[in-house]
């Protein structure tokens, strides 16, 4: 039997612009790849890496152990905070909505009166500080930049911001010094979902889905986990625990 030649024309054609599409989907979705690749980099270049060093640094400092002995005379962490801000304000188109958001809630304080504590400035700034370490770790968990020693390093200090954002929550600005006793924690290969849990709880209390006794028995669910049960890594726990219970 012959075969219809319009029709085997037909066929041909149609593989052929099939392959077409199919061709330009391929580079158009390579091209977009590399766009985000390039862009990824240039956030963390132009946003975090800058900074990161003294986001770790800060942290160290202000809840150091002991200040006299492990931190050089001189080092004054209203300096390093002035400058994370300042770049974090330069950069700012770079941010993520959440630390754009986290920034403006610092910024908000310049102009209003804080009627409540009277450091609920410092307060958004930890908090606008551990957002950056968090979106940091999402950013690259995209673009696998850091090496896991790296990675280690920043889960780690964005575990201790998290903890640090959440008790200032509780127990106001003298949190830092519960902090200081962060070395009696446990870490193990399970800070990663102790992690996520304490966040969603965390973002749950930040939304207003959830009051202050849930953020307080969340925080305490997790200090139990890292402290082998004992729920106390400072002397200044039980007092805070038994504080937080009645606010």
């Amino acid at each position: 039997m012959n075969s219809n030649p319009y029709l085997t024309s037909i066929v041909t054609a149609s593989v052929a612009f099939a392959a077409a599409v199919v061709a330009q989907i391929i580079s158009h979705w390579l091209t977009k790849k590399r766009e985000n690749i390039k862009y990824n980099k240039e956030v963390y270049q132009k946003l975090y890496a800058p900074i990161l060093f003294e986001l770790y640094v800060y942290l160290d400092v202000k809840t150091a152990y002991t200040r006299v002995h492990d931190i050089k005379p001189g080092i004054e962490v209203s300096v390093i905070k002035e400058n994370i801000l300042k770049h974090i304000n330069v950069n700012l188109m770079y941010g993520t909505p959440q630390i754009i958001s986290a920034f403006h809630n610092v910024k908000y304080y310049d102009y209003h009166e804080d009627l409540c504590v009277g450091n609920l400035q410092s307060i958004a700034e930890i908090e606008l500080f551990w957002c950056m370490l968090d979106q940091l770790y999402r950013l690259n968990e995209k673009t696998k930049l850091f090496d896991p020693i790296n990675k280690n390093t920043l889960v780690k200090y964005k575990f201790h911001y998290i903890l640090w954002a959440i008790i200032s929550k509780l127990r106001g600005e003298d949190a830092y010094y519960i902090l200081t006793y962060k070395h009696n924690l446990h870490f193990d290969k399970s800070i990663g979902e102790l992690y996520k849990s304490l966040n969603k709880d965390f973002t749950r209390f930040r939304l207003g889905h959830q009051d202050k006794q849930f953020l307080r028995r969340s925080l305490e669910k997790t200090i139990i986990k890292l402290t082998n049960g004992s729920g106390e890594f400072s002397p200044h726990g039980k007092t805070y625990l038994e504080r937080s219970k009645n606010t």
